[in-house]
């Protein structure tokens, strides 16, 4: 739970960035981000039940235990559909404005895909969501320092 809250922060630098590329109309920018806020709060609800039931072990019969636990896979998906809309609403701002190398925005239609198909879907949130938010990250601190050295200095 503690990483989404981290991906929310990472959300919100990526937004900044996005908006500032995309130009005036921040369409794909906002449909990103509420993706992203989406994804995290589904996140953070995979593992509320689970803790819920280790939390008040005394007072939860097991069928609500039972109950809360399928209530992740819920919550998985959840987070699994809307992920979809970040990595196609970021793979079109990197397409148009080139914030991203090409092969950056196609492997974000790559994920796109698995996100999408249900069986293997799992694929892409437990292992290519943490790579690529890695990955943007390094991407955007590179650009940060090359801005910084090709800056003009302040009069």
């Amino acid at each position: 739970m503690l990483g989404c809250v981290f991906f929310l922060w990472f959300a919100g630098t990526l937004r900044g960035r996005m908006a500032e590329a995309e130009g005036e109309r921040h369409t794909f920018t906002g449909i990103a981000y509420g993706c992203a806020i989406g994804a995290a709060v589904f996140g953070i609800g995979t593992m509320a039940g689970p803790v819920a039931v280790a939390i008040n072990k005394n007072d939860v019969s097991a069928a609500t235990a039972g109950a809360l636990t399928h209530v992740t896979d819920m919550f998985f998906v959840g987070a699994e559909m809307t992920l979809i809309g970040l990595f196609t609403a970021a793979a079109v701002v990197a397409f148009r404005t080139g914030l991203f190398p090409k092969w950056w925005a196609i492997l974000m239609w790559v994920v796109a895909v698995v996100l999408v198909v249900g069986p293997i879907g799992w694929v892409g949130v437990i292992f290519c969501v943490p790579i690529w938010t890695l990955g943007t990250v390094f991407m955007l601190m590179r650009q940060r320092s090359d801005r910084a050295q090709i800056a003009p200095a302040a009069a």
